[in-house]
């Protein structure tokens, strides 16, 4: 008997909603949220070795004018907080001294980075310009890769999909998926030996573990919410990527929901200069020699395979807001070729009539009678169809050098059917996924940041019997008593001569809603950060 049970994670209280809210605003907690941008800071002093004080420090995005200040403490120490990935250029003024410019420092996402400034006493007119070089060291400890546009760019992915990427990190394995062993889903890949489900995906801060697989592990938000395909096109698309960095060991406490990598992505965003681009991958049977088991005179089985898509994006109002758009489509014939036994048209005379409708589902063989009199062998060549859409869209808006706002919704339906001789599986999923964030400065040392997110996974699966090579599907009437149908049905395995479940349909529907603070305090010593993250899913199985 199939049917459908779901499984309800309440949302949060109005008092725990509260209690956060007293946390995020009020008070320091020891547990910090996790952040998807960099930050830049250090010590400044004047050629004598000693600090300097109320120096004011400017990081400006050369792609978007966006601008970040902060001032250095009494220790001399400043820290600029919530720099999204990218080219920058950075001036440290105080009148009495020589203003300090520093160029060409690219910043990746969730880099710490310290870079130390001396001032020279002259007019702030009087510029020093120096060029970004290895004096920028890391100060965090974790192990980490990090993988660029530039880089996509210029690799040649099969499928467009960044999980080869993620191939380049130390301690990555490839995990056998685990429906194959077990029949449930838990993931598809390891870092150091750790379980294929206990990676975290992040995509602008917020979590993408949402894909739901029945209950267990799974259920407490373990999985990323992948395509039908099992493809992280629905993540986000490779030309929607700025970046993305995996962290595998030594990683800060915030990172510490699970043990295995933290993969965190950050999508791109529109500049000042307008850019997009268009692209069409094509594979073909046309330029592929015949497979070795499609042999005549069986047909050679089609194989069309189309990843097309393209960007776009620019500003809105220049400095000041920006879009990015993006699509990607893949339109898919996957050529098989297949080989059972089945019931022989004279062993299919001889059973009783009432059985016989239910015989004329299975394949007509056409090869010679197996040593058992009744059977005999056929082989297939067909082709299994799989698509995909995902669709993205980010907006950024700079309010005003203290407050910028950005939202970032995306749209990932995705089908895939699957010929099990005269059985056709389907299989389809929907990812809807909605994150907006402020950054506010509220005052030289102290930023505040704040994420919220919603997303949707739905999934559907169904199977049915279909023409296929002489098989004529049963009515209805003959697979279900009345009153029941496909989808409230009384499902029987017969398994004869490799036939399954004649017709069945399962249908999920997860749902998550996040919610992520992130607040940092310069002190005297290096600074504080306080945060926190409520979620809450709606799981369907």
């Amino acid at each position: 008997m199939r049917g459908l049970a779901r499984q309800t994670i309440p949302v949060p209280s109005p008092f725990g909603l509260a209690v956060v809210a007293f946390l995020y605003f009020g008070v320091c907690s020891f547990l910090s949220a996790q952040s998807d941008t960099a930050t830049l800071s250090g010590r400044i002093t004047d050629p004598s070795g000693s600090v300097i004080s109320g120096v004011e420090v400017v990081a400006a995005n050369n792609n978007t004018g966006i601008k970040v200040t902060a001032q250095s403490n009494d220790s001399g120490i400043y820290v600029v907080q919530d720099l999204r990935p990218g080219d920058y250029r950075v001036t440290v003024e105080k009148p009495g001294f020589r203003k300090v410019v520093l160029t060409g420092l690219i910043l990746s996402v969730q880099d710490a980075l310290s870079r130390n400034f001396i001032m020279q006493i002259g007019p702030v007119n009087e510029s020093v310009v120096v060029q970004s070089t290895a004096e920028e060291t890391s100060v965090s400890p974790a192990v980490s890769t990090v993988v660029d546009q530039e880089f996509v760019q210029n690799i040649p992915l099969n499928g467009r999909t960044f999980q080869s990427l993620l191939a380049l990190t130390p301690g990555y394995a490839v995990t056998v998926p685990a429906y194959v062993q077990s029949g449930v889903a838990f993931g598809q890949l390891n870092f150091n030996g750790q379980r294929a489900n206990a990676n975290y995906f992040t995509v602008d801060g917020m979590s993408w573990n949402f894909g739901i697989y029945g209950f267990g592990q799974s259920a407490g938000g373990t999985i990323p919410a992948f395509t039908i395909e099992g493809t992280t096109n629905g993540l986000v698309p490779v030309d929607a990527m700025q970046e993305f960095r995996v962290l595998t060991s030594s990683f800060a406490p915030e990172y510490g929901r699970t043990p295995g990598g933290q993969v965190s992505v950050i999508t791109r965003s529109g500049t000042n200069q307008p850019h997009g681009t268009l692209f069409d991958y094509l594979r073909n049977d046309a330029f592929d020699a015949r497979n070795y088991f499609d042999a005549p005179p069986l047909p050679k089985p089609p194989l069309r395979q189309n990843d097309f898509g393209g960007t776009l994006g620019a500003a809105i109002r220049k400095d000041r807001a920006f879009f990015f758009f993006s699509y990607e489509g893949l339109r898919l014939l996957l050529p098989e070729t297949s080989t059972g036994n089945f019931y022989t048209a004279a062993a299919r005379a001889n059973v009783a009539q009432v059985y016989r409708p239910l015989l004329a589902a299975l394949p007509i063989p056409t090869g010679p009678v197996n040593s058992d009199g009744i059977t005999a062998p056929l082989t297939v060549a067909y082709s299994d169809p799989t698509s995909f859409d995902s669709y993205s869209l980010r907006i950024d808006y700079n309010v005003n050098s203290r407050m910028t706002l950005f939202g970032r919704y995306s749209h990932a339906p995705s089908t895939e059917s699957t010929h099990y001789f005269s059985e056709l599986d389907n299989a389809n999923s929907k990812v809807d996924s909605l994150t907006v964030g402020t950054t506010i400065t509220l005052g030289p040392e102290q930023v505040n940041d704040f994420r919220a997110n919603w997303s949707r996974a739905q999934s559907r699966q169904w199977a049915a019997m279909v023409r296929f090579y002489g098989a004529v599907p049963p009515p209805e009437s003959l697979l279900y008593p009345p009153g029941y149908n496909i989808d409230v049905h009384v499902s029987f395995t017969p398994r004869w001569a490799g036939w399954g479940d004649p017709q069945w349909r399962w249908h999920g529907e997860p749902t998550a809603t996040g919610i992520c603070g992130h607040f940092l305090q310069v002190c005297r010593n290096p600074s504080t950060q306080a945060g926190c993250r409520s979620s809450s899913a709606n799981t369907g199985d």
